[in-house]
């Protein structure tokens, strides 16, 4: 508390104005998972090598990170907005991928006529997942809508604002964009364009992305694009959601396609999620959901393959609220690998794991 009014003063010295609003906020999640068939530290695709594993994990429900916010209302219904915010991780008290806002680090403004924000933030296939993914997005580190949308296994150094200009970031978030957001009417349309900041040619290493969604009367529908270009600009990846979510009192089903695709290649990755959670009292909320990845012509790789491969996982999520911000979980995942899409450094076709946390925000 004494934090968070430090930084409120701060921000009004500093702009010297009475409506200024700055709040310093976060989530700490920590976990103790088990799971069979993963990978030695000695492991390679030429000898593998497998193992059960039991290990701490930093934000498995929801990532642990803390951030800096604020509003200032310049009057007239125009309002300026900027957020900062950085992974945690738990386990170890560390910051996330060496850089201190790895997560978001956006100045903005709004006004009727909607918001526009310039740093950096999620792409558009991410914010449209995320308001119809069977799991709310929670479960990040294996949530395959969540891994779709960051591309998590491109190649960091191929294709410029996916690698978060040089960082170890994935395409989740875009470095160096401005986007444009408007809502009402149960309407929401977002538009957005980074840069790639190479002299010579616009368009290398750029990336461009949309979304548009529409909520009311318990549904919720969305679909979103977004394009990225090789550094050099001879070649573009594709990605591509759509999703839809119905909510009936203490009951909510939800399912999802998205799709990624390089043009040179034609390697593709889909993903088709469908699942339920259902909220057995007000602070008892379950969860089961699948998620099935396939991959062709090689997945989301510039190299020419014929590999093709599928994985199934299917999670049950029980979430038990102790008050409104803190709540305990429970996970178990099996996970069912085919073909190509087996694990090279373990050569296991299944897995299964074990988790149970607490969360707590603040």
């Amino acid at each position: 508390m004494k934090l968070k009014l430090s930084v409120a003063a701060l921000a009004l010295s500093i702009g010297g104005v009475a409506h200024a609003q700055t709040a310093v906020y976060g989530i700490v999640d920590a976990a103790v998972r088990s799971a069979n068939n993963v990978a030695t530290p000695t492991a390679t695709a030429a000898a593998p090598a497998s193992g059960s594993q039991l290990s701490m994990q930093s934000g498995y429900l929801n990532t642990s990170r803390w951030g800096i916010k604020g509003t200032e209302d310049m009057g007239g219904g125009l309002k300026a907005n900027f957020v900062l915010e950085g992974d945690l991780v738990v386990p170890t008290g560390s910051g996330g991928a060496g850089t201190l806002f790895n997560r978001l680090a956006m100045v903005g403004v709004q006004g009727d006529f909607g918001r526009v924000d310039a740093g950096r933030d999620y792409n558009e296939v991410f914010w449209a997942l995320a308001y119809v993914d069977p799991l709310g997005f929670r479960v990040a580190p294996q949530n395959q809508n969540i891994l779709q949308a960051s591309l998590n296994d491109v190649n960091s150094a191929t294709w410029g604002t996916t690698s978060a200009s040089g960082s170890t970031q994935t395409a989740i978030r875009e470095n160096n964009m401005v986007e444009y957001t408007y809502s009402g009417n149960g309407l929401t349309f977002g538009f957005q364009q980074a840069f790639g900041g190479v002299a010579g040619s616009t368009g290398a290493a750029s990336s461009t992305g949309a979304r548009l969604g529409w909520t009311g009367m318990g549904v919720t529908v969305y679909g979103a694009t977004q394009s990225f270009k090789k550094v050099d600009n001879t070649d573009k990846l594709s990605d591509n959601a759509l999703g839809a979510k119905y909510a009936m009192g203490d009951f909510a089903v939800s399912a999802t396609m998205s799709s990624a695709k390089v043009q040179s290649t034609g390697g593709k990755r889909t993903v088709v999620s469908i699942g339920g959670d259902y909220k057995v009292t007000p602070v008892l909320d379950l969860f089961l959901v699948n998620y099935n990845t396939k991959i062709e012509n090689g997945g989301l790789t510039t190299a020419v393959s014929a590999a093709q491969g599928t994985t199934s996982k299917t999670d049950f999520l029980a979430e038990y609220s102790l008050s409104k911000r803190t709540a305990v979980y429970g996970l178990l995942d099996m996970t069912k690998f085919k073909d190509a899409a087996i694990p090279a450094t373990t050569g296991k076709d299944s897995q299964t794991g074990i988790t149970v946390g607490v969360r707590t925000a603040f």
